[in-house]
């Protein structure tokens, strides 16, 4: 008998190595294989060595000397390393680490980040299209650095996004970060008189968005996904003794241009005036006026320093209640 389980151990053993061997091969020869087809597309994708590790529950698949671009809209990535690690049963479920230090580049510049930690946990909908399902993302001690001259930070940083059930392309989608440090060169220019902290205490995010197709392998290979709606639960940044909170909904047309109603408010909204003001986002002779029809609004409201009114968007054009604000953002995916 004791024989009889020595072997099947023995064979258990032996086919599970096999496996292991096989299925790491296999991995290693995709990765190379992928970056083959980006190169046969007109890519920039460089990578120096590919293996695969992690023996016997494993596949941790090392990238080294990382470097990809897109020739169809210049934006890039390098790296000295990546790493995707999955479970040797379970490829469905992938945790990837970025390095201390990469850079992201642009048209309109390059971005070096570095940082303590940067991890991802993805789930995946099969294997074929890698299809996000759910994702939570890490951030420690993250520095940002532009060749445009100005620096960022952040201290802690967690994400997370969910497919929304019974949906092929709407996401739920958390963001929060703390003591965040926008850098002397944007705070200069929206702070030009120093008023405010160096740091943003908090930003968080909690939206539904969807997108016009789900968030795949073509979304690198391709192109990105673009917003068609979305549903804002709460967006905020507090800074110093200004609270910022949007919540609303809308549409997105094909251009970016934002269709919707979102509810604006911000405690000591004259602080923000006098920013306004001081870094010359609004005309100084216009500041007077403008300061009685909001504190007619704040005093409708609520509390007379917290402004509470809605932001009416129309084909992109803003509106704060009954003043033009003039365009919003657009919302595209580069």
């Amino acid at each position: 008998m004791m024989r009889k389980l020595f072997w099947l151990i023995v064979v258990l053993a032996l086919g599970w190595s096999i496996y292991w061997a096989v299925g790491s091969s296999t991995v290693t020869a995709q990765v190379k294989g992928w970056f083959d087809d980006r190169r046969a597309e007109g890519w920039a994708a460089d990578v120096t060595d590919v293996s695969t590790s992690g023996f016997p529950n494993r596949f941790d698949t090392t990238m080294t000397d990382v470097r990809l671009a897109d020739p169809r809209t210049g934006v890039g990535w390098t790296a000295p390393f990546f790493q995707v690690l999955t479970l040797s049963y379970d490829p469905t479920n992938i945790i990837a680490v970025w390095p201390n230090t990469q850079d992201f580049f642009a048209p309109d510049g390059t971005l070096t980040v570095t940082s303590d930690d940067m991890r991802a946990s993805v789930n995946v909908k099969g294997t074929d299209n890698f299809a996000l399902d759910e994702a939570r993302f890490q951030l420690k001690a993250v520095q940002l650095s532009s060749s445009a001259g100005w620096q960022g930070a952040i201290a802690d940083g967690f994400s997370a996004v969910r497919l929304v059930d019974g949906t092929d392309a709407t996401y739920d989608i958390h963001f929060k970060a703390t003591d965040m440090v926008p850098g002397a060169l944007f705070k200069g220019i929206i702070d030009p008189q120093d008023r405010l902290p160096d740091t943003f205490q908090t930003a968080l995010l909690d939206v539904t968005m969807t997108f016009d197709r789900p968030w795949d392998r073509s979304a690198i290979e391709q192109a990105r996904p673009q917003p068609t709606a979305f549903d804002l639960s709460n967006m905020q940044a507090t800074w110093g003794e200004l609270d910022l909170r949007l919540a609303g909904q809308g549409t997105v047309d094909a251009r970016g241009r934002i269709d919707g109603e979102v509810t604006f408010k911000v405690t000591n909204w004259r602080q923000a005036l006098a920013l306004a003001v001081e870094n010359g986002t609004l005309p100084r002779n216009t500041a007077g006026t403008l300061e009685g029809l909001l504190g007619a609004l704040s005093r409708a409201s609520g509390p007379e320093n917290t402004l509470d009114v809605p932001l009416n968007i129309d084909a992109g054009q803003m509106k704060l209640g009954f003043i033009p604000l003039g365009p919003a953002p657009l919302l595209r995916l580069r």
